[in-house]
């Protein structure tokens, strides 16, 4: 009975585990971060200038406007994610040829 207890505890562990780890990169917007309704943004950037690049560290929080469109995006990318075209993350912005480069942050590393 014991045996069975351990065997039936072992396997919920095997099936649970995967689910732990982080996943990798998967193509989608996330995995450069993600939108927010409404927060205090680190930098505010006007794409009406003719803004073609932009920097920004990863773990800031920046609003992008264009005319009327908003969009607050916060920057959590994985490691080797560095450049993202604007338009891939906030397509209603209409950013065609905006490139977003995204610093390491110090404060993440090891």
């Amino acid at each position: 009975m014991k045996i069975a207890k351990l065997t039936a505890a072992a396997l919920v562990i095997a099936a649970t585990a995967g689910s732990a780890f982080a996943q990798g990169p998967t193509g989608s917007p996330a995995d450069y971060g993600n939108a927010v309704a409404s927060a205090n943004a680190d930098r505010k950037i006007d794409l009406q200038s003719g803004v073609h690049n932009v920097t920004v560290t990863n773990g800031d929080t920046v609003e992008f406007t264009n005319g009327s469109d908003s969009v607050i995006w916060h920057f959590d990318t994985f490691p080797g994610q560095t450049v993202v075209d604007l338009s891939a993350i906030a397509p209603k912005l209409n950013a065609q040829g905006v490139r977003v480069f995204v610093r390491e942050n110090p404060l993440y590393q090891g």
